[in-house]
């Protein structure tokens, strides 16, 4: 089986984790599609190190980005893929999820599947557990279901909609690093005001608290997180197990 991984990376991103995040994704797909989005030759010297393919597409983000999704899957298509994998730049998917176990949950009949996003916060070793959430970072080829990302300027996702609805779970983390520090969360605050300034597309109390200065976050130990959510998972399946037999 054949899994892309997609990606958008603008400007900056190579002094932060795009170097970690490439590396790991070698060991992830069999290939990857990048578009820069105003990047700086340094982001596109790093993608060339890692043998990705790249493309520019230097329409405004903050407008056009659904635009932009939309023509990197579809280029994603020419390299014959029977999954993808979407992530953002400053990404990275947990120690658990290896290449073997991609490949057992793209045997099972899911199509697309939801991974608990964990947005750290102050250092590594923190997070905001009420920043965090899941959202879909793995799907399926399956383009009789759409290859158009929903219409929202900002916060259209890393799938097409049918993919959200049918969702399953995984049992897996991916460790956001985008809001970690306070420089960064700064320019987020700034870049959802211009471009999502009524909280139309995710809600002001989501805005609100990326823009707090005071609050610290729960420790984060990855590996009691990963059984943690291991055992959600398995609890929300036998859940819906027996509501499904008592029907």
């Amino acid at each position: 089986m054949r899994i892309i991984g997609l990606m958008i990376v603008g400007p900056g991103e190579a002094d932060r984790w795009l170097e970690t995040v490439l590396k790991q994704r070698t060991e992830l797909v069999d290939d990857m599609i990048i578009a820069t989005n105003n990047a700086t030759q340094k982001e596109k010297d790093l993608i060339k190190k890692y043998g990705f393919w790249q493309y520019e597409d230097n329409r405004e983000w903050g407008i056009n980005q659904p635009l932009i999704k939309n023509d990197l899957l579809a280029k994603a298509v020419k390299l014959k893929p029977d999954w993808f994998l979407p992530s953002d730049a400053d990404e990275l998917y947990g120690k658990a999820f290896t290449r073997a176990e991609a490949e057992r949950l793209a045997a099972t009949d899911a199509i697309s599947y939801n991974f608990h996003i964990i947005n750290l916060w102050g250092d590594q070793n923190h997070y905001r557990h009420d920043l965090s959430f899941e959202n879909i970072r793995y799907f399926r080829f399956r383009p009789e279901l759409g290859l158009s990302f929903e219409r929202k300027n900002v916060h259209c996702g890393w799938s097409p909609p049918a993919f959200y609805t049918y969702a399953w779970t995984a049992p897996h983390l991916v460790k956001h690093y985008g809001l970690m520090l306070e420089k960064d969360r700064k320019r987020k605050v700034e870049r959802y005001e211009k471009y999502d300034p009524k909280a139309v597309f995710k809600g002001k109390e989501f805005y609100d608290k990326i823009a707090e200065k005071e609050i610290a976050g729960r420790p984060f130990i990855e590996s009691e997180m990963q059984m943690r959510c291991e055992r959600n998972v398995q609890d929300h399946y036998k859940h819906q197990h027996l509501k499904h037999v008592s029907n």
